[in-house]
Order: structure tokens, then sequence, then C-alpha cells
């Protein structure tokens, strides 16, 4: 049985770790009915399972405080997924060590080091997981958390949510909410709550932000060192940023429009977006322009709003800030509803030309963007004329592959979101069909295919984040 670990915090750590080989791509391409296929094994510093599919979350589970193992999809087969883990023993007769890069009897993975500080750790468990909270409109939301070697467990929340993200930070993890409550008063609060290697649960109680803190739109979150920005759309359709830091919110700040003395305004919540010191605001203004101000350092002020190109845009752009410190914005086009990125070169303060991802790529819903590891960039949407789930990666910013199908439910979806992937895997794809989680990744160019997570019905509302784990004592 392996033993019990705790979490901690996950910045940007590297999940490339050394390889025996490209996995075979089997993966569903352009927009297919069906699920997509499972391709061959991944990297061996991860190991693979009996069946050579990556760990999937198939196994049924309840909804309070639920383990599932992901090895096998068998409610009633007992096989450890450490030993099904188990690809490469070790076989010239000495004896196993972590750390020698050679995956073992009884070692998850083997990365060729002794660190605790990545994806694989010195005991060659998993070093990073996937927390979750998923809303489930009036009940209180599920604090989820999927270790993939131990599978998913669940812990109900005391506050049931509107829209919410969760953030890795340094010493944790922050979940914000926008609450909804059977009492109106409390419709739209802004509350958070932090979660600390350690706890006993996953996020236990929930604290108010702020003697104000009401939001018609938002939250979003973006960690900078070992702060956390918060942005918000007030009631009042203007936007609204906090400080998170040292235990203890900041008061609101005002996001600026093209003029520092003028309020930047809705109709939509601002993203902000982490960078290496400064941190980006980018929201659609009310004219279908995306506008974008920033600020330096974590307690700087923000400068005044600038627009991007694009004419026009519906929903709120997403974005990320890649090594190079250059801002990616991604957005759903006016006009033609088809997805597009474009790019901030941030040395000559200058915009690149816009790319589309594909001709069939069109949504009217939201979107989310992720980058890999490896450097390649991913983004999801929802179908627009149907409730599939589809995904395009690129290598580079402006040339996208070819869309793949991750599913077509039979059921309603809510748009997908993407965070970097866990232990054994570059990218996590989440998502609600008919009120149940479901939940894909991404290894290489395989697509495992998408399954329900345990214990999950009546999810509207998702957050989520990639967290690091530490071992236990």
């Amino acid at each position: 049985m392996p033993r019990p670990r705790l979490l901690a915090p996950l910045l940007a750590l590297p999940l490339a770790c050394s390889t025996g080989g490209e996995a075979t791509s089997a993966t569903t391409t352009g927009f297919e009915s069906g699920p997509p296929t499972s391709g061959g094994p991944g990297p061996d510093s991860f190991g693979t399972n009996s069946s050579t599919e990556l760990p999937t979350t198939d196994d049924p589970g309840t909804t309070s405080t639920t383990t599932t193992n992901p090895s096998t999809s068998d409610a009633n087969t007992t096989t450890d997924a450490s030993t099904t883990a188990n690809t490469t023993a070790n076989t010239t007769g000495t004896p196993a060590a972590c750390g020698d890069g050679v995956i073992d009897r009884g070692e998850f993975c083997d990365d060729g080091n002794q660190s605790d500080d990545d994806a694989c750790l010195a005991d060659c468990h998993p070093g990073t997981a996937l927390l979750v909270l998923a809303g489930l409109a009036s009940k209180p939301a599920l604090a989820l958390l999927y270790d993939p070697e131990l599978g998913w467990t669940s812990e109900p929340t005391t506050m049931a949510l509107a829209s919410a993200e969760l953030e890795a930070t340094p010493t944790g993890a922050l979940a914000a909410i926008r609450r909804t409550s059977a009492v109106p008063a409390e419709d739209d609060e802004l509350w958070f709550s932090r979660w600390s290697p350690g706890d006993a649960a996953l996020f236990p109680m929930f604290t108010k932000v702020g003697a104000f803190g009401i939001a018609s739109d938002g939250p979003s979150l973006a960690a900078v060192a070992d702060t956390v920005t918060l942005a918000f759309l007030g009631t009042d359709n203007k936007h609204y940023s906090a400080l998170f830091s040292g235990d203890a919110w900041a008061p609101f700040a005002k996001i600026p429009a093209g003029k520092l003395d003028i309020q930047a305004f809705g109709p939509s919540a601002a993203v902000v977006i982490p960078g290496q010191a400064e941190t980006y605001a980018v929201y659609t203004g009310d004219d279908a322009r995306i506008y974008y101000s920033s600020k330096p350092a974590p307690d700087a002020a923000w400068v005044a709003s600038q627009a991007a190109p694009p004419a026009g845009v519906v929903g709120s752009p997403v974005g990320l800030v890649d090594p190079q410190a250059d801002l990616l914005v991604a957005y759903v086009r006016k006009a033609d509803g088809k997805l597009a990125v474009i790019k901030l070169l941030t040395p000559q303060n200058a915009w690149t030309k816009e790319a589309l991802v594909h001709p069939d790529a069109i949504t009217g819903s939201a979107i989310s963007l992720a980058r890999l590891a490896d450097g390649r960039h991913a983004l999801a949407w929802r179908g627009f004329d149907n409730d599939g789930i589809y995904l395009a990666l690129a290598a580079d910013f402006d040339v996208w592959d070819a869309p793949q199908t991750v599913e077509l439910p039979p059921s309603a979806t809510t748009p997908p979101l993407l965070v970097p992937g866990a232990t054994g895997a570059d990218l996590e794809i989440l998502y609600t069909a008919g009120g149940k989680l479901r939940h894909a990744r991404l290894q290489g160019d395989t697509l495992a295919p998408p399954s329900d997570v345990p214990g999950v019905s009546g999810a509207a509302t998702l957050a989520a984040t990639r967290v690091q784990l530490a071992p236990g004592p």
C-alpha cells in the first residue's frame, strides 16, 4: 500500500524527464465522432500500466472522501498501481534504487534524481497532482484531488459557488469563489480559502475577501512570487483587483482604462495573467476590443489600459506569459466565431499578426489555454453547433496542428478547462457532461479516453490547478 503524502505548491515545474522513446500517436484528429483511441507507452521515467494506456479514472466511487486506484478500471481488482506501473523492472541483479532512472518494482516513476521538488519525488512516487473545485449549483462545492498513482479523492466544502478560480502558490494553493446562496444578500460575495502542506482537509473553510467584495463576474487569480492578484467585475460593472500578501488582502484597487483617472469597465471580468515579475490584466471592452493593463511588480500600481489589434471579439480572452516574457492572448472572433491568437512581443512592445488556430476551430463559448512543459501550447473549446470537446496543439503560437476530438458526448457539456499535466501526463483536460465531471490526459501525442470522475454529479462550474506533492512522514 503506497504511503500517504502531503501536498505542496507548484510553480512552473518541469514535467519532462529522460525518456526511452517517443509515444506512439493514435489520437483521433479532425472532428470525427467517437472517443479518441489510446496509444503506446509514454516516457520511461514515469512508466506505463500493463495495458500500455495512460492512467484513467474509470473506477466507481462515492461522493465523500473517495479514493480510487487509476491503474485499473475494474472495481474488484486490487492490483497496486505502483506494481502496475512497473514496465522497466531492473533485471541487472543489482538492488533497486530510486533515482537511478530505471522503473523498478514498487516505483511509479524514476527521473534519475533524488529531488522532492519536481514531477517525481525522491521516493519514486508522483510529485505533482491535480487540485479541483467543482461547483454543484446550490449544493456545497466539492474539492477534489487527483493523485496519478492513487486516483481521485473528494471532500465536500462548506460553500456553494457560482464561479471559482484556483492558483498554486509557494506555500500551498489559494481558492477564490463567487458565492451562490439561498440568502439573496449573500449572492455574489467573494470568499477565499487557503490550503497548506499538511492540512488534513483540502479547503475546510472559506473567509470573505474584504468587507465589500461582491462581484458580477469572475474571480480570476494570478500568483507572482509569494503574492496573488485577484481581479473581478464589480456589481457597478467596473474592474477591481486586490493583492494577497503576508496572509492578508490589501484594499481593493481600480484597474484603469485608457486614462489613469478613469476606471475600466465590463462587460466581462478581467483575466489576470502571471508573468515572471509582472502581472497582466486582459479584458473585452464594450466596443468588443481586447484591452490590457499591467503592473511591473506585485505591489505596483496598474498602468493605463491599451487596446490590442483585434477589431472585434466575443467573450473573455485568455492568455499566458511564455518563457521569453511575451504575452500570448487567445480569443474568439466576433465576426465568425473562429479561434485566433496574437502575441505581444515585450522587448519591442509590438503585437504580431493575428493567427487563426484552424478554419474549423469555431465556438460560441469560453476557451482555455495552457502551456505544456515541452514548450507546446494547447487550446480547448466546445463546439459551436454541438457539445463536442476539441483540442488543438501548437509548437509555435502561430502554427497549430489540426484540431482533434476529445469527445462527442450525448449530453450537454461545459467549456473545457486545461491544466498543465500532473506526473505522467503533459496536459489535463476537464469538463462536465450531463453533470458528470469528465477527465482526460494527454501524454506526448497520445490522448487517453476521457472518463467520469467518481462521485460527482450535478457539476456545472470548474476550477483547477496543478500542485506539488511532498513525501509522507
